[in-house]
């Protein structure tokens, strides 16, 4: 659908009205904001109305100017030289035009094209015009009059031509709605009145439309050709007039300087037998379609159309007989259907006249050119109701042959209906006025005109260019460094990773440069003495200004981005739902300004940055991306670019809408407190040669650090002033954030506030533990030989040495009530305070003094120094067999008496007494014992110390224990050619190569000194190896299948997430996920969407988390390797089928639950 202009018009400016309104306050021109009134939007928007206004006053002031100037250069003064006849002529064309001067054309309609017929109508000189040439009585004028066009000045003038200009003697101005049509006299075409004067009043009158229109004097010819004439003419007098027409259309060409396009029109067809007959019966709409041919445009264009016609006249007479039966069964009058039968043979009578008329008139002659040659678009045929005697071409040849008389047909009576006339002007010629092109000659002095217009352009912009150079000159050794410092800076973006994504860090070369581009280019960094100083200080604030503009459109296109899409990556990921929480209420602050709280979102990010980022965020990082983030919060990030995803912000909502109000709190306390710069606790705090003596349980890399969100200081100064108010918090913002408006779930949350705060302080003080476990069972001692460890054993059992100080920490730091007993919560907070002490309880009790005074940790540094004596003897040559003796049953005492420390004293103690062992027992004589039984002895007491200093009370062989086995401890132990796996290869020698069912001591207990225990605990340990090492890894690996198996309907979906690696399920094909143990991110978690009420998901962290969260399910065996694994959630049950490749259960397997440490013998 076409939309009128003047709708368009209103359209836009009230569109831009509103955009100026509504979007004008947030434009900002540096620290500016032009648009941020009233008063100057309103004048922006009326200026821009007004300007619209003017231009299209202008443009109609324009119009009519030309087309008076058109009118007066159409009727100039006569002169006195000139021949009566022109001077006749161009006496009535003037009053005709007299009257034109202000006049316009166009028609009423609607609202809107009223508004066009006052505003928008054409003047004389816009509507195309064209021109209708013909012998006289050709029927031009009937043809005009029954067009069905619209005459605008029919009221004044009369229908029909401008009133002044009679007959068709001259010529005739026929003005409609859509053109001009200039009906000129039939003896301008044929001139066989008088030749000379007909000739110069032709061209007189072709001189006044090419002054009147210089550009496009016409838009095209209309010849028209009576039936009659083409019937009646003989060959010469046919010939005769097909040259008249020829010379008459060159003429036009020659004096206007356009190839026009030109419309071959043969009237009169209604004096041809049987065609009133045949088309009468027709209504309006069927008459008025166009009746002939039109020729492809490449044809005309090129001279072929006259090549074409015989083709397209065969098509018109095949039309005619295939409507004839249907047309002679609807006629009664058997005359009529008579000439009805008859009337397709009168056509084809035109073919042979019609046909030579085309080729003389139209064709390409030996001595023409093609563009020489009149562009004929068609040939159509029409009627405008003559009245007169049909003329029947069949019956007088026929009569002429026979000798008859000839028969008179009677004569046509008028019937006010037109014939094929109003379609061919309207939808034929009027839309192809631009055909004709314009004037070359005013076309090309344009072009000129314009070429000079844009070398004028370029020597200015030369010569303004030239002054930019001189100005750069004068300036150059400071432009110079700016373009060093913006080469530098774009060198440094191009190597950054931006593309889209959600981890910050790829970011930072990037920031960082254009961060260091602003401090370069501000004006404290130019030279105030240096000359031209003030224009160099300008230069600077507005590099300065675009500097800082592109920095915080690079924060807000690039940072803010990446924070929304990590805000959108944690709420799809559904592992931790607290996390969740968070990243939707970040998400919602971004996207809703009502509710945005910088600080709020910095605690997240930063938290996230902090623990969600792998590999961990280096600190230099963080704190260049916290920089950025504060650049970020003061730019503005509130009502982010990009637009929410509100399926998502549903699901989201949907899923925590059972999720304990607890787990929030703990999340958002943890978020708070990373956003305080509390110290973390390493063990290069400890000061003195801690970071020499201690390691990680890798053995080379540092010994992992606790968070500083975790200590005494974060608890006292944090957790106790935080925490109750991110309870009160998190009730009232579930309203906009979970979408729980309703006020009795805001009460809900308000009563529960207190109960949830102490839900989450037990969440976060169970971190606190596990923090604090995990950094202790990652310490270990560093290993060493001679003297080296001589010296580490002489700082253990300093007083005020490394090892001291770390116990009397750890001990301080998990002695939380002395930081909350000043608190008024302090006695309400003892019970959850103890989920931390009690797992510390031993290590504190070193630290505290006896009824004697005298503390447990005294007796270890004495351990610890009696270790640093015996060393010394063991290392000296003088040593004699019983010293040896002695020095063994010595080191015997001190590790039976570490079995009773805690960690990491014990594993400190037992790697000490272990290493002088070999030595203490060479030195004794070997007559004492047979070789073999040492040699068991000896082994047996090697894997003691090993497997004492990584497996009890550690899960998964201590299955209640919250204390985990490291990896690295799981794969020294029990890999291939590990401890166990060399003990049993010493041990048996050739026989640990087979099935370790068929180890017995009847062939290896003799000769090795085994016995049943330590049998047991090889075959144990081989078999672990076997399920856990499959394929002879290296590293303990499990490669597990897991299968949906069933699924109650009441579950939409199922997520188990392993590692990182998800396993999902939806009521969909149970196709198979296969995932690997341990995997990326430690931890295991099980949920179903929608949740169930008052259920948590189950949820386990560690290395572990796998094997904690299969035993809380039931595991069923269906096959070796495979078993299967039923999650009941409440009232919902889920189940999977799981394979392993070892074909083995390694989740119910007796070997590994049972498992203990060899006895020392």
């Amino acid at each position: 659908m076409r939309i009128h202009p003047w709708l368009l018009a209103v359209l836009g400016l009230t569109a831009f009205g509103l955009l100026v309104w509504f979007a004008g306050p947030l434009a900002s021109i540096g620290n500016s904001t032009p648009l941020a009134s009233d008063d100057a939007r309103i004048a922006l928007i009326a200026a821009f109305a007004l300007q619209y206004l003017v231009h299209k006053g202008w443009s109609a002031w324009s119009a009519r100017r030309r087309n008076e100037r058109v009118v007066d250069q159409l009727a100039p003064a006569a002169s006195g030289a000139e021949p009566a006849e022109l001077a006749q002529l161009r006496k009535r064309f003037s009053a005709a035009l007299a009257t034109l001067r202000r006049t316009r054309f166009g028609s009423r309609g609607g609202f809107w094209s009223s508004l066009s017929w006052k505003f928008g109508r054409q003047y004389l000189y816009q509507l195309p015009w064209y021109l209708i040439i013909g012998a006289p009585g050709a029927g031009k004028t009937t043809a005009l009059l029954n067009s069905g066009l619209k005459f605008p000045l029919a009221g004044e003038f009369g229908r029909g031509s401008i009133k002044g200009v009679g007959g068709t003697r001259n010529c005739d101005w026929w003005f409609t709605d859509r053109a001009v049509l200039l009906d000129t006299a039939g003896r301008y075409t044929t001139h066989e009145a008088d030749r000379v004067a007909d000739r110069r009043a032709w061209e007189g009158f072709l001189a006044l439309l090419k002054r009147g229109r210089p550009r496009q004097p016409l838009n095209g010819a209309l010849v028209a050709v009576s039936v009659t004439d083409l019937l009646v003419f003989d060959p010469i007098q046919r010939a005769q007039h097909a040259a008249t027409l020829r010379a008459r259309l060159d003429e036009i060409r020659a004096a206007i300087g356009i190839r026009l396009p030109v419309y071959l029109l043969l009237t009169k067809c209604d004096l041809l037998p049987g065609f009133l007959d045949s088309f009468l019966a027709f209504e309006k709409r069927t008459r008025d379609q166009v009746w002939g041919t039109t020729f492809d445009f490449d044809a005309s264009n090129k001279g072929r159309a006259a090549d074409q016609f015989p083709a397209a006249f065969e098509q018109l007479v095949e039309r005619l007989h295939e409507n004839l039966i249907e047309r002679m069964q609807g006629e009664r009058d058997p005359q009529r259907r008579a000439r009805i039968f008859a009337f397709p043979r009168q056509f084809v009578s035109l073919r042979e006249p019609l046909d030579d008329l085309v080729r003389r008139v139209f064709g390409v002659g030996t001595s023409s050119a093609v563009d020489g040659t009149p562009c004929l678009r068609g040939v159509y045929f029409t009627s405008g109701t003559q009245e007169g005697t049909p003329i029947d071409r069949t019956l007088s040849a026929l009569g002429r042959e026979l000798g008859l008389e000839r028969q008179i047909l009677p004569p046509n009576q008028s019937t006010g209906k037109s014939f094929f006339l109003a379609g061919l002007l309207r939808d034929v010629v009027f839309p192809e006025a631009e055909i004709a092109g314009r004037s070359p000659r005013l076309e090309r002095w344009r072009a000129r005109a314009i070429t000079a217009l844009l070398v004028a352009m370029q020597c200015a912009g030369a010569l303004l260019a030239a002054y930019w150079a001189t100005s750069y000159t004068r300036s150059s050794g400071e432009a110079e460094q700016i373009a060093g410092n913006v080469a530098a800076t774009r060198t440094q973006i191009e190597a950054s990773d931006v593309r889209p994504g959600s981890d910050p860090r790829p970011l930072l070369p990037a920031l960082n440069a254009m961060r260091d581009l602003i401090v370069s280019t501000s004006p404290a960094a130019g030279e105030p003495g240096a000359p031209m100083a003030a224009f160099r200080r300008h230069q600077r604030v507005k590099l300065a200004a675009a500097a800082h503009q592109a920095y915080e459109r690079m924060l807000l296109d690039s940072l803010l981005v990446r924070i929304i899409a990590r805000c959108e990556e944690q709420m799809r990921s559904g592992v931790d739902p607290n996390l969740q929480y968070e990243a939707l209420k970040a998400y919602t602050m971004l996207h809703e300004a009502a509710h945005f709280d910088a600080a709020s979102l910095k605690a997240f990010v930063t938290y996230d940055w902090d623990s969600g980022l792998e590999p961990p965020l280096a600190r230099e990082d963080r704190a260049q991306l916290v920089q950025h983030l504060d650049a970020l919060l003061d730019a503005g990030a509130a009502g982010a670019a990009t637009t929410a995803d509100p399926r998502l912000v549903e699901s989201v909502r949907a899923r925590l809408a059972g999720q304990p109000i607890s787990q929030r709190i703990a999340t958002r306390l943890k978020a708070l407190l990373g956003t305080r710069s509390y110290p973390e606790f390493a063990v290069a705090s400890l000061g003195g040669p801690a970071s020499a003596l201690f390691v990680g349980r890798d053995g080379h890399s540092a010994p992992r650090s606790v968070s500083g969100r975790y200590t005494l200081q974060a608890y006292r100064d944090g957790v106790l002033t935080t925490l109750p108010a991110a309870a009160s918090e998190l009730a009232t913002e579930a309203a906009w954030v979970l979408a729980s408006a309703q006020p009795a779930v805001a009460a809900t949350h308000a009563a529960t506030a207190g109960r949830a705060g102490a839900e989450a302080l037990a969440v976060y003080l169970d971190d606190y533990a596990r923090n604090w476990s995990d950094f202790v069972d990652d310490l270990r001692l560093k290993r060493a030989a001679g003297g080296d460890a001589i010296r580490q054993a002489q700082l253990l059992a300093e007083h005020d040495g490394p090892l001291a100080a770390l116990v009397r920490t750890v001990a301080q730091q998990t002695s939380l009530h002395q930081a909350s007993a000043a608190s008024s919560l302090g006695d309400a907070l003892a019970p959850l305070e103890r989920l931390v002490e009690d797992r510390f309880a031993a290590l504190r009790e070193l630290t505290l003094a006896g009824a004697d005074g005298r503390r447990p940790l005294d007796a270890v540094l004495a351990d610890f120094n009696e270790l640093h004596v015996l060393r010394a003897l063991a290392g000296s040559s003088a040593a004699s067999s019983d010293a040896a003796a002695t020095s063994l049953e010595r080191l015997e005492r001190i590790r039976a008496d570490s079995r009773r420390l805690p960690e990491p004293v014990r594993s400190m103690l037992l790697a000490l007494a272990a290493a002088p062992t070999q030595a203490a027992y060479e030195s004794v004589p070997t007559a004492r014992t047979p070789a073999a039984p040492a040699q068991a002895r000896q082994t047996g007491t090697q894997l003691a110390d090993a497997c004492d200093q990584a497996v009890p009370g550690r899960f998964p062989f201590n299955r209640g224990s919250p204390r985990e086995i490291a990896i690295s401890d799981f794969n020294r132990l029990f890999g291939p050619s590990g401890i166990f796996d060399s003990a049993a290869a010493r041990l048996l020698g050739p026989r640990a190569g087979d099935e370790p069912d068929s180890w017995t001591l009847s062939e290896a207990g003799g000769r090795a000194g085994l016995d049943d225990k330590t049998l047991g605990r090889l075959r144990s340990a081989a078999r672990i190896r076997d399920v856990f090492f499959a394929g002879k890894r290296a590293d303990t690996s499990l490669r597990l299948t897991f299968r949906p198996h069933d699924m109650d309907e009441t579950i939409d979906r199922f997520l188990l997430e392993i590692d990182g690696q998800p396993v999902r399920y939806a009521h969909g094909p149970a196709t198979a996920t296969v995932i690997t143990w341990p995997g990326p991110k430690p931890g295991a978690r099980a949920e179903v969407t929608p949740p169930v009420e008052g259920q948590p998901p189950l949820e386990f962290s560690g290395t572990w988390a796998l094997f904690r969260l299969l035993d809380r399910v039931p595991v069923e065996s269906i096959a070796p390797g495979k078993f299967r694994v039923v999650f009941n959630l409440g009232e919902r049950r889920a189940s999977f089928d799981v394979e392993t490749e070892s074909g083995a259960n390694p989740f119910r397997m007796p070997e590994l639950e049972r498992f203990d440490c060899p006895a020392r013998s």
